[in-house]
């Protein structure tokens, strides 16, 4: 009934419209108070936090694992490829990331550029092993994300989490 909640579109859409709600109640806030209140308004800390949280959906909702694995085993190129590629360098390239992840985002954005440009040359060898590098930043990146979302370290045991997402995903489909 409600399948269309799960499109990338609409996910993308509820991530910014979800911006625009933050940053509207920002301006909209009480302004009698001329004082530096943070609970009078969103935080830089908050305003980071749901955008990266809007990038982290985004580049799940795309589905860059699924991209990286049907890459490895592709004879040719997938029409929906160049598009979930963009949307998910452009969300990851256009988020305000907090000092000690933009190292990370900016390794990211660069490895799907450079995947997109493969997809510009046709080149499908170079894509695999691009697409798969950039599959592997974001991981790094998302687990970080994660982490800063929820006010944590991230974990140092080596496991991204992939397992568990992929999991959760296969059972809300």
């Amino acid at each position: 009934m409600f399948a269309f909640l799960k499109r990338p579109g609409f996910m993308l859409l509820g991530g910014a419209a979800l911006l625009a709600v933050v940053a509207f109640g920002s301006a909209c806030g009480d302004d009698d108070d001329d004082s530096a209140n943070a609970t009078d308004g969103v935080t830089l800390e908050q305003f980071q936090k749901t955008s990266v949280l809007a990038a982290l959906t985004t580049v799940w909702s795309e589905a860059l694992h699924d991209i990286d694995d049907g890459a490895q085993t592709a004879s040719e190129f997938d029409v929906e490829w160049t598009g979930r590629v963009e949307r998910i360098r452009t969300a990851i390239a256009g988020t305000s990331w907090p000092d000690h992840m933009k190292e990370r985002a900016d390794a990211t954005a660069v490895a799907l550029a450079t995947s997109l440009e493969d997809i510009e040359k046709e080149d499908l060898q170079a894509f695999k092993g691009d697409i798969t590098a950039a599959h592997e930043e974001f991981h790094e990146l998302n687990e970080y994300g994660q982490a800063f979302i929820a006010g944590e370290e991230p974990a140092d045991d080596g496991d991204n989490g992939e397992e568990e997402a992929s999991e959760t995903a296969t059972a809300t489909q």
